[in-house]
């Protein structure tokens, strides 16, 4: 009866063993099942996308041969209309030529008779103008010198060219220049 006895907790032993075994192995089949699922799942929504893209990328397709066909016509209507407007100009050049030539000379004289009006006119608004510009010269000039009421302390002034005292200003349009005597009589 011992001997039954270990021989029981023998096979006890061996069944508990087998016991643990056949749990790990359920567990890891349990394991894989719900991995099996999971990537059945990730699977299935990645197919999803990748549908979704395709038919993404096939409107974008379809956009752009519309596009495509689209501009297309727009390139070619233009390009008839330049054409067009080409040979208009073109005639329209060729009738200007033969009659544009007794125009051209007609228009010619009438600018040049516009423009000897202008020189003229140009001329006598210089001349009108003259005796204003040599009015503001010489009340500079006064005003330079000390003013009507000679209340102004004059400027002292040397010679541009040879630095020596000032005996005299030229007035030009742009600038004033301060010569001497000496510096003109050296000149002349």
């Amino acid at each position: 009866m011992v001997a039954a006895e270990a021989q029981l907790a023998g096979m006890a032993a061996t069944l508990e063993e087998l016991f643990k075994g056949q749990r790990e192995h359920l567990m890891k089949v349990r394991s894989l099942e719900t991995q099996k699922s999971v990537r059945a799942e990730t699977l299935a929504a990645e197919k999803c996308q990748f549908n979704y893209r395709k038919l993404e990328v096939e409107r974008a397709e379809q956009e752009q041969d519309q596009l495509q066909a689209r501009l297309n016509y727009v390139v070619k209507k233009e390009q008839d209309e330049i054409l067009l407007e080409v040979t208009r100009l073109r005639d329209m050049r060729e009738d200007t030529d033969t009659t544009g030539n007794v125009e051209m000379d007609k228009i010619k004289s009438k600018a040049k008779k516009e423009l000897k009006d202008k020189k003229k006119e140009i001329k006598f608004l210089k001349e009108k103008n003259a005796p204003c510009r040599l009015q503001i010269y010489f009340a500079k000039a006064t005003e330079l010198q000390g003013g009507a009421d000679a209340t102004f302390l004059p400027w002292e002034r040397e010679c541009l060219m040879c630095l020596s005292e000032e005996t005299y200003i030229v007035f030009l349009p742009c600038a004033q220049q301060v010569l001497s005597s000496g510096w003109n009589d050296l000149q002349e």
